[in-house]
This record gives structure tokens, C-alpha cells and sequence, in this order.
């Protein structure tokens, strides 16, 4: 009995196969090999391996190609006209990313993960969290634990006999301690106790009971693996999480205390949905959800990108002491503080920072699954997308295009100065290191406050330049696919101003 359904299931996959050969090939696309994608992929960091196939379909001028399985259809744009209908035009008929989700399972239950029946209401609550206000309200928080960074740098940089400093381990730990007081009023201490609890359960937020391959062929057949109650994440991951936010939220009730962060703002809306009796109601698995969602995107994304700006402005002195004057300039004339206003004014730190996310983009391609069959434009004309189509677009690949960026792979934040001829010359679409449309990330204001404050204060009190430990170039980590991680340790020498 078995042995006829398995062989059932196999013609009937083999069968579906060809006919989608038959389909793209009928509508002029070219096909890639499924297995050859796979193999590049589980060589290289996923990213920058669609960015080199992106490379090649801009070389062929080829709006796109489609990856086929039996299981699974994957079509990868280069059109920019496609790009921009699939991440903003056509949003609706794009909604979603196309994870595994797991609603008996809240670390499935975030932001980035959700359906897009869930994702658009859940959205919209949090939304008022991240808004300019908010960002001012929590400023004092994130210069308290930016000092606290940059007095550790300085106690690390005595504390090794040649000042040469392992810089992705303390800004991993400054910014695991950013989100634990920002988001939850809590201090994780992760820049005094590299072995927290926080920083250890955020060693292993990447480390999936599943491959993230499988994870994402999973969100294809989220019936299946519902059915069986598959997990995504291991269950100490999965108990840290749910103790935390059990804890914070039964400690304010109990005492009566506010914080003005991200946890006053969840649990403000649970109650809020609990009186009203909303049809959608955010429940604690939602609230675990999205402490989870919070604390990997938040720390992870940020704590790389500091490091590559840092990487960056060692191998180019003179574009670091250019970004220093810029500092030193705006506190001057603010009596030499840091404030939420002051910091907005600095410029050409906001260019080395774009010009970071340009060259190492944190999220190096993004995924949008067609809910409902529809027509890109491309400069062709126009393309069916059948029903249940992935769609990868490689950001890595756009951002390091020389149609958009002359010489792509030099450091130039010149790129992001509207005043310069070479200026912001690029479509709004080639530029996305947080997404773009609806599904923008919801956390863009906060990071790039992050990583604004804490570049410029130590720009202010240190000097980072290479030595014989630093790599002359960066190769990504392939089992992280959905970041860009540095197989390289990344060592730098620092002194003071």
C-alpha cells in the first residue's frame, strides 16, 4: 500500500515538474537548474550567490530565470519595473515570504514570519512603536548603554597588550544589551558577562532544528507540517524566550511600572484587546513572538553592520577622520552632547553608514510569494506569475550593480550625497538594505538611531585601523543564509583620539 503511494506521489511530482517546464519555457524563460542553485547555495552565503546569478541575467539582459523542482518554483528577478511591482505596485498579490509558520509554536508567531492575514492587523498595532516620538522617548536608554559600550571598548583595548580588539564579539554584546533595555527594560549585562544567558540564547537564535532550505520548502506545504506539529526552533530557545516575557509582564502588573518601551507598548495593546474583545486580539504566544522576532533581527543585523562600518573606516583612514570632523563639528555646536536632534545632523556619518548597507547589506535577498495569479511588467512586456510562485529578489546583487554604483566594490559614501554629481543617482528600487514597500522593516528608525549614536561616539574618543590579524576581504558564512555574517574574525586596532 505504501509502495503504491509513494509511487503514485512520484509520477504525479515528476508529471507537475514538466509542466511547468512547459510553462515558462512557453512564455520565454529561461530556466536554471534547481540542483546546481542548491549546490552554490550550501557553498556560499545564499545572498551572494543570487547576487552573482543576478549578475548574469543583467549581463544577458534577461528580466529574470526560474529555478524548478517537483516541489517548488522560484523565479529570480533582475527587472527593476518586476522589482518594484512585486515589493510595492502589486504588495497585495505579493504579501508574503513565504516561511513555515506554526501558530502552536510562538517563536513562528513575528512579524517577519506571519501570514499576511495575520501580519497586516499585527502590523498595524505596532507600527505607533517605532514612530519618531517613540525613538525620542527611548533615546536617553540607548546613550545609557552606548556609554557603557564605549567605556568597555576602552577597558578591552587596555586589557590586550597591542590594542587589537575582536570587534563583532563586543558589538554583538552591545547591542544584545540595547535590545534588553530598550525593547524590555531589562539589563542583560552582555558587554560585562559575555557568557549570559541573553547573549547565549542569542548565539543560537540562527541554529534551526530544521535547514532553512527545508524551512522555507516547508512554508510551501505549511498543511503538512502543521499537521504533525513540526517545531522551527529548539525548545531551550523556545522556554528562554516564554519565561522572559512571562516574567516582565507579570512583574509590571504586579508593581505597577512603566518604561515607555516595547514591552509597555505590547502589553498596553493585550489589554487594550482583551476589554474591547477585538477579533484579532494579541495574545502572550503573540507577545513571545514578537519579543522573539525583536531581539534576533535587532541584535544580529546591527551588530554586523557596526562591525562592517568599523572594517570599513580601518582600511580607509581618510574617510574615518573625515566622518570624526563631521562628529566633532555637530557636538560643538551643541555644547559637545549627544542628543536625538544632534545626531540627525551628521551627515556624512549617515553616508558612511548608507554606503555600509550598500556594500554589506544585513539582509542580502528578500522572498515575496504570489497569493493570487497576476502579470509583472518587465521592459519586455508582461509576465503571468502562476499561483504559488517564489519570488527572490537578490539585494546583495542590485546593490552591487554598476549600472547604479560605478565601481561597486570600493567604499565611496559619496554615492549618498545629493549635492555630489555621483549622488543618490540611482532608482529607489536599487537601494534596500531594509526592504522596501509595506513589508519595509518596522525597526528601520531604531537601528539606524543604533548605529548612528554609537559610531559617533566612537568616533569621537577612538581610532580603528588595520593590523596583520585584519583580513584584507570578508567571505560570508554560508550557514547563516538569511544574514550576512563574516567567516573571518574581524580584528582591529584601536587607540584614542
Amino acid at each position: 500500500m505504501w509502495f503504491l503511494l509513494i509511487s503514485i506521489f512520484i509520477c504525479c511530482s515528476i508529471l507537475k515538474y514538466f509542466q511547468k517546464l512547459n510553462y515558462w519555457r512557453s512564455h520565454g524563460v529561461k530556466n536554471i537548474s534547481f540542483i546546481r542553485l542548491i549546490s552554490n547555495v550550501l557553498k556560499r552565503q545564499m545572498g551572494v550567490a543570487l547576487g552573482d546569478i543576478y549578475q548574469q541575467l543583467y549581463e544577458e539582459k534577461e528580466p529574470f530565470k526560474v529555478a524548478l523542482s517537483p516541489f517548488l518554483t522560484v523565479l529570480i528577478l533582475q527587472d527593476m519595473e518586476s522589482i518594484k511591482d512585486v515589493m510595492i505596485k502589486q504588495f497585495e498579490n505579493f504579501p508574503e515570504r513565504g516561511f513555515y509558520t506554526n501558530h502552536r509554536d510562538p517563536l513562528n508567531t513575528n512579524l517577519i514570519r506571519l501570514e499576511y492575514e495575520w501580519w497586516r492587523p499585527l502590523r498595524q498595532k505596532l507600527t505607533p512603536v517605532f514612530s519618531p516620538a517613540k525613538m525620542q522617548a527611548i533615546f536617553p536608554t540607548l546613550l545609557k548603554v552606548t556609554e557603557l559600550f564605549a567605556s568597555k571598548v576602552k577597558t578591552t583595548m587596555e586589557e590586550e597588550e597591542n590594542g587589537e580588539l575582536a570587534i563583532y564579539d563586543l558589538c554583538a554584546r552591545f547591542t544584545t544589551d540595547v535590545v534588553g533595555s530598550v525593547a524590555f527594560g531589562i539589563e542583560f549585562n552582555s558587554l560585562e558577562d559575555p557568557n549570559s544567558q541573553a547573549r547565549r540564547q542569542g548565539l543560537k537564535i540562527f541554529d534551526y532544528v530544521w535547514h532553512p532550505i527545508l524551512d522555507s520548502l516547508a512554508g510551501h506545504y505549511r498543511a503538512v507540517k502543521n499537521f504533525f506539529n513540526i517545531k522551527l526552533f529548539k525548545p531551550e530557545i523556545s522556554g528562554f524566550f516564554r519565561k522572559l516575557v512571562s516574567n516582565i509582564i507579570e512583574y509590571r502588573q504586579k508593581n505597577g511600572i512603566r518604561r515607555e518601551d516595547l514591552m509597555d507598548t505590547l502589553i498596553e495593546l493585550k489589554q487594550h484587546d482583551e476589554r474591547s474583545k477585538q477579533e484579532f486580539a494579541l495574545s502572550l504566544e503573540l507577545i513571545v513572538g514578537q519579543v522573539f522576532g525583536f531581539f534576533g533581527a535587532g541584535f544580529e543585523t546591527s551588530s554586523n553592520t557596526l562591525t562592517y562600518v568599523l572594517y570599513e573606516l580601518a582600511r580607509h583612514p581618510e574617510i574615518q577622520e573625515k566622518a570624526r570632523e563631521n562628529v566633532k563639528e555637530v557636538l560643538k555646536n551643541h555644547g559637545n552632547e549627544f542628543t536625538y536632534e544632534n545626531i540627525r545632523e551628521m551627515q556624512y556619518l549617515k553616508q558612511v553608514i548608507n554606503e555600509t548597507l550598500r556594500l554589506h547589506p544585513p539582509a542580502p535577498y528578500t522572498v515575496r510569494v504570489c497569493r493570487q495569479p497576476c502579470s509583472l511588467t518587465t521592459k519586455r512586456g508582461s509576465l503571468k506569475i502562476p499561483l504559488g510562485t517564489k519570488v527572490m529578489i537578490p539585494i546583495y546583487g542590485i546593490h552591487h550593480n554598476p549600472q547604479y554604483y560605478p565601481q561597486p566594490h570600493l567604499f565611496r559614501p559619496e554615492r549618498f550625497d545629493a549635492n555630489m554629481e555621483l549622488g543618490c543617482k540611482f532608482p529607489s528600487c536599487a537601494y534596500m538594505p531594509f526592504g522596501l514597500g509595506p513589508r519595509i522593516c518596522i525597526g528601520e528608525r531604531l537601528a539606524k538611531m543604533l548605529l548612528t549614536l554609537s559610531l559617533a561616539m566612537l568616533l569621537q574618543r577612538y581610532r580603528f585601523s588595520c593590523c596583520p590579524a585584519t583580513p584584507k576581504e570578508l567571505h560570508f558564512d554560508p550557514r547563516k543564509m538569511l544574514v550576512l555574517s563574516s567567516k573571518e574574525k574581524i580584528v582591529l586596532k584601536v587607540e584614542t583620539v
